[in-house]
């Protein structure tokens, strides 16, 4: 069965068939809907468009091409394996682009117990995927301070992780504009901590 997702129209849901969902969106301006395999892909769809729609409206200027929230979560499993998680959520300004949201394993034989360096990690991950779709301007709500500070170097590195998040983010900001801001919503870092079994 194919349902038929419909974010922006005249009336916004989830139809089972196409002359419903049609319905829905002839005539109307700048309609946003999509075709999918399941009623959960479906909601998900609605759920994440209508969380972009929040982000543009609350936390970007004009010349913002994406708003990309960050998290990371760490957690000790019941065998006293550290487990770090990041996570990012990608809402472009431009409504060709699909939102993408990404959880991210982080591989513990590499990096530290640091409980920050999810937050970094999803961050160069996040800026990454923007310049691979060749986003100029984006704004990076973040929760951990050592995002902004060590990224415009208002922070000295305390650690060899600290110092690659730095270096990192100095070589990607050759290719990119970032603005930072610190974040109002756990919502993501909630759904992170969900990804830690």
């Amino acid at each position: 069965m194919k349902f038929y997702a419909v974010a922006k129209g005249f009336r916004t849901g989830v139809f089972t068939n196409w002359d419903d969902a049609s319905k829905q969106i002839d005539g109307f301006s700048s309609p946003v809907y999509k075709r999918t395999p399941s009623f959960k892909d479906a909601v998900e769809f609605i759920h994440n468009f209508d969380v972009v729609q929040q982000n543009l409206s609350e936390n970007t200027s004009p010349d913002i091409d994406a708003v990309i929230e960050v998290a990371g979560s760490s957690k000790y499993s019941n065998d006293r394996t550290l487990h770090l998680v990041a996570s990012y959520m990608l809402s472009p300004t431009d409504m060709t682009i699909a939102p993408l949201k990404q959880f991210i394993n982080i591989d513990l034989n590499y990096y530290s117990e640091n409980r920050s360096l999810a937050e970094l990690s999803a961050t160069i991950y996040a800026v990454q995927k923007a310049i691979d779709l060749g986003l100029k301007n984006i704004q990076i709500n973040y929760t951990t301070e050592k995002v902004k500070r060590l990224a415009n170097k208002s922070w000295r590195p305390s650690n060899k992780e600290d110092m690659r998040y730095a270096n990192k983010m100095h070589n990607l900001q050759r290719s990119i504009n970032i603005i930072f801001k610190k974040s109002s919503s756990d919502q993501l870092k909630l759904e992170t901590e969900s990804q830690i079994g």
